[in-house]
């Protein structure tokens, strides 16, 4: 069992815990901030693939199952910690599954199920509970926490939850934040606390006023003086919705993780690391690629001979605010059919033989009646072109020579950086440009 933070853990400048006196209390404050702050916001439309199951190969193929099928026909899914649209994402994405979506916000799950109403989805339900206190056991067979556990006092109880409620085959998609990403907005969400008089202490929690924090942080960002560091890491907030602003700049309680942070509270948890998940934050940003390129040969060779989490350590180090998020695949420690190792994956990435992917994307409009619509409007995928390093072998892809011949003909060495690279370029959700033969 993982234990409380201490009171030293608690007054680490990089945390933000002031306002977490126990679990319990600290989830009655986040279910108050996120019912205040329903995040996110009903946004334009939503996307949906016509090939139902798009979605389950590539999860499968990002994660080296190159005949598809990693999921079971009809997967049992737990969005845990769904917010106001996750469940329907999820639900959109795998239209085979049976889609739980977990929040403790009850504005976020009223605005979850008239989503998933005006969508029709009959596949997904949505329920008002908390994920240290589901009490789900080996349930699911993909688990989905993006963005949850580092808002509870001890974020280990919550993963222990997941790991419970994990089939001994199943994946967890698990997101906390980046420590080297939260500096400005831990900090920021201090000041906002200092100006208000609400620095901490038991009894806060009934007290707090979310919204005057919010007009604080608003007024806050007017003295950031143009230019600044911090103005370049804030700028645009001014101008945003009032729920992207609580959430970053007032949010009540959060932690923040290294790779190796979190690679230590996983194995508590029974759990392990097995693979970087893409993410459209990081896809947007460009900042998806964990591998480095030392010009040095020994150094680079010392480098690739690390184990995977120790080689994402040092990315994470020494990229700091510009390394990826910390979003990965998680299975159990005594999983049967354990993912392989990243040189493992790129073994058979590079025996495999891959066609051009082809699919039809749709959507869901939001109308000015604030209701959503299905448009006819279609678009193929993939759209657009391919990341750079991916495109000389994408053009020499034709169904019928592996991978191995086609780095061969293009001259690419296949080094396990660029090999990994191309892999994830090619062959997962963000980038579905091939699919296996």
């Amino acid at each position: 069992m993982t234990t409380a933070p201490t009171q030293k853990d608690e007054l680490r400048e990089e945390q933000n815990l002031e306002l977490a006196a126990t679990s319990a209390d600290t989830e009655r404050l986040v279910a108050r901030f996120y019912s205040t702050f329903p995040y996110p916001w009903r946004p334009y439309k939503y996307d949906y693939v016509e090939d139902p199951l798009f979605y389950a190969r590539m999860l499968a193929q990002e994660l080296g199952c190159w005949d598809g099928r990693f999921l079971p026909d009809e997967p049992r899914i737990w969005v845990a910690g769904c917010g106001t649209n996750q469940s329907v994402v999820t639900a959109l994405r795998y239209p085979q599954a049976l889609v739980i979506g977990s929040d403790i916000s009850t504005q976020s799950l009223e605005l979850a199920e008239r989503t998933a109403n005006e969508l029709e989805l009959q596949h997904v339900s949505v329920r008002e509970e908390s994920i240290v206190d589901a009490g789900y056991d080996a349930a699911f067979d993909l688990i989905i926490c993006t963005g949850v556990i580092h808002h509870n006092r001890d974020p280990g109880l919550a993963l222990e939850g997941l790991a419970e409620a994990l089939k001994p085959d199943g994946i967890i998609e698990l997101m906390v934040y980046n420590r080297f990403h939260r500096g400005v907005t831990s900090a920021f969400q201090r000041a906002v606390r200092i100006l208000n008089r609400s620095s901490g202490g038991e009894g806060d929690e009934a007290a707090h006023e979310f919204e005057e924090d919010v007009r604080t942080a608003q007024a806050l960002l007017e003295a950031v003086e143009d230019g600044s560091w911090l103005d370049d890491f804030l700028g645009g907030f001014e101008h945003k919705h009032d729920a992207a602003v609580a959430d970053a700049l007032v949010n009540p309680v959060e932690h923040s993780f290294t790779v190796r942070s979190l690679v230590e509270l996983t194995d508590r948890c029974g759990l392990r690391v097995v693979a970087p998940c893409l993410n459209v934050f990081d896809v947007t940003r460009d900042t998806w690629d964990w591998e480095l390129r030392i010009p040095d040969a020994d150094a680079h060779a010392r480098y690739e001979a690390l184990s995977d989490v120790e080689r994402w350590y040092a990315t994470n180090l020494v990229r700091y605010e510009r390394s990826p998020g910390l979003w990965f695949y998680l299975q159990r420690q005594d999983a049967p059919n354990p993912i392989g190792t990243v040189a493992e994956l790129c073994e058979s990435f590079l025996d495999t033989t891959f066609a051009r992917s082809e699919a039809t994307q749709r959507n869901f409009l939001l109308g000015q009646d604030d209701r959503y619509r299905r448009s006819s409007r279609a678009v193929k995928l993939p759209a657009g072109a391919a990341p750079e390093p991916a495109r000389p072998i994408l053009d020499l892809v034709d169904g019928k020579r592996p991978m191995r011949e086609l780095f061969s003909q293009a001259g690419i060495e296949p080094r396990l950086a660029d090999v990994n690279t191309i892999r994830l370029a090619l062959t997962t959700t963000h980038f579905p440009y091939v699919t296996a033969a």
